[in-house]
Parts: C-alpha cells; sequence; structure tokens
C-alpha cells in the first residue's frame, strides 16, 4: 500500500488535513464509494459514506463534502466502522445504536 501524508505541517503549529490523501485511504477501505444523485433530473457525482446494512437508522448511503472528510477519517482510523456509524449518527442528529447492541434486545 502507497505511503502518504494526512496531515501537512505548515510550521508555527499550524497542521491541516490532506484531504486528498485521506479520501484515498477511505476509498482503499470501502468506507467511502463514488456514487451520483439524481436532483430534479439534475445528475451529480457525490461521495458517499457506506453504510448499507450496518447502521440501522441510516441503512443507505450517507453523502459526504470535503468539510467532513478529515472528521470521518479520524473516527475510522479510532472506532473502524463503529466510527462511521458514529460519524452518520452525529450528522443526521440521530442517537447512535450499535447494531450489536440491537441485536442483543
Amino acid at each position: 500500500m502507497k505511503e502518504r501524508d494526512y496531515y501537512f505541517d505548515l510550521g508555527n503549529g499550524k497542521i491541516v488535513a490532506n484531504e486528498e490523501a485521506m479520501l484515498a485511504y477511505l476509498l482503499d477501505e470501502d468506507v467511502i464509494f463514488y456514487g451520483w444523485t439524481d436532483d430534479l433530473n439534475n445528475k451529480h457525482s457525490v461521495l458517499v459514506v457506506n453504510i448499507n446494512d450496518c447502521f440501522i437508522p441510516a441503512a443507505d448511503g450517507e453523502e459526504i463534502n470535503h468539510n467532513d472528510v478529515a472528521i470521518l477519517f479520524e473516527l475510522y482510523k479510532l472506532k473502524g466502522f463503529d466510527g462511521v456509524c458514529e460519524f452518520v449518527a452525529n450528522k443526521r442528529k440521530i442517537p447512535n445504536i450499535y447494531w450489536r447492541d440491537k441485536i442483543k434486545e
């Protein structure tokens, strides 16, 4: 796998996210995929979080924009797909109910 730098050090203590490298990693890990949407017959491409059948309240894909990339990246690196579920729950402003916990009930 290719070595990537996920953050740029701009000096003076300023660190910025390398969103291109983060997106490449998330694509490699099948966390996101490239898709399209049709808004009133106006098709355009989108990046979608692969949440299908993983997180009951959001059982489809969840579109993301560049402002979301670093947050999703960090949550996935920290918590795996549980972090992806947390990201989607936070974005939709719904409780983060893990599917494993629902099965136990």
